[in-house]
């Protein structure tokens, strides 16, 4: 059947550091700003793989933000600890800071921040078996990323919304999307969960 055709993955692959190169990187940092950086490179690193890593490098970034503020790192550090906790099934936690990250990115004007937020919340509530509140957040961040034209956010939160609306049963809807998903995936040279 069509509809079940899986998708896999929509990120691009994207060259990173080695985590070790990172960790050297942030014993090394001697200012504030450079800290932080590879603090929020951390985060994003460890969010899935290690997420009580990441979590302990978040609470670290969030330590140094309460005399040293800066909102557009912060933001980041928000959404990574979102996904972090997330994964841990501290929801409680996971929400607060999803929240948290998407109001301060609405506030600061960090529109791909925040679409990454809803994206996230989505996922959280997804975890939770709350899934017409996942649905509502997954329409809200492929909205928010096809608006300001993050593809590859656009083309997460588009299969993220078909994979609700099928399992809520929504099968045009959910068929309609993973066809755009697909396009787009195309589009951005990504072959991954492309049928064969």
């Amino acid at each position: 059947m069509l509809i079940s055709m899986v998708f896999t993955a929509t990120a691009l692959p994207r060259t990173k550091e080695k985590t070790g190169q990172l960790e050297t990187k942030l014993r090394e940092a001697r200012e504030i700003p450079a800290k932080l950086d590879v603090l929020v490179q951390l985060v994003t690193k460890y969010r899935k793989e290690d997420p009580e890593k990441a979590q302990d490098y978040g609470e670290e970034a969030l330590r140094i933000l309460e005399n040293h503020p800066d909102d557009k790192q912060k933001v980041k550090i928000l959404n990574g600890l979102s996904w972090a906790y997330g994964e841990q099934s501290e929801y409680g936690q996971a929400l607060d800071a999803g929240n948290r990250a998407e109001t301060l990115a609405v506030r600061i004007g960090a529109k791909q921040d925040r679409a990454v937020a809803l994206s996230t919340l989505a996922n959280i509530y997804l975890n939770m078996s709350l899934f017409h509140k996942a649905l509502d957040y997954s329409l809200k961040a492929t909205k928010a990323s096809e608006t300001i034209g993050y593809e590859k956010g656009w083309a997460s939160a588009l299969v993220s919304t078909a994979r609700l609306q099928r399992r809520l049963k929504e099968y045009d809807k959910a068929l309609a999307n993973y066809k755009k998903a697909l396009e787009l995936t195309q589009k951005l040279g990504n072959r991954i969960g492309e049928a064969k």
